[in-house]
Formats: C-alpha cells, sequence, structure tokens
C-alpha cells in the first residue's frame, strides 16, 4: 500500500509542477497581451 501511494505522490508532483508552471507562463502571456 505504501509504495502505491508513494507512487501516485509522485506521479501528481510530476503533473501538478508543470501545470503550476504552465498557469504561471499563461499569465505573463495574458498580462503581455
Amino acid at each position: 500500500m505504501v509504495k502505491l501511494d508513494n507512487k501516485i505522490g509522485v506521479i501528481v508532483d510530476s503533473f501538478r509542477i508543470p501545470i503550476r508552471e504552465g498557469l504561471l507562463k499563461a499569465k505573463e502571456v495574458g498580462a503581455q497581451g
């Protein structure tokens, strides 16, 4: 169970970080445009 939860956590983090960076870039582009 612990290994499975850890894998899910890693996968969620790997998705969450690019999404957050993408939103920040989108905000910057939106502010410029």
